[in-house]
């Protein structure tokens, strides 16, 4: 099992997270990837995602674990584990 971790985040028109800037530990680039893609880790590959966030020092750490939830047949990611229908990472940046 890998784990993977997401750094940013870019939002649509609406203000909704729409694309997440994830990496595998270990390497050193990163992809812009759709929600559909981190559920598909998360789910079908059963990898580990987590936030990742800047450790005070220059790199960086982990954050919070990232969760998928289905809210009326529709996944959202989330840190917590509330039934929202939107997704909620913390305080990524924007990319």
């Amino acid at each position: 099992m890998s784990t993977y971790m997401i750094s940013k985040v870019r939002k649509d028109s609406d203000g909704n997270l729409s694309s997440f800037l994830v990496r595998q530990v270990g390497a050193d680039t990163a992809k812009w990837c759709s929600r559909g893609e981190v559920v598909e880790l998360i789910r079908k590959w059963k990898q580990s995602v987590y936030t990742e966030t800047d450790d005070g020092y220059g790199g960086m750490e982990f954050g919070e674990r990232v969760r998928v939830v289905t809210v009326d047949m529709k996944d959202y990611l989330r840190t917590d584990r509330n039934q929202t229908a939107q997704d909620n990472l913390g305080n990524l940046p924007e990319g």
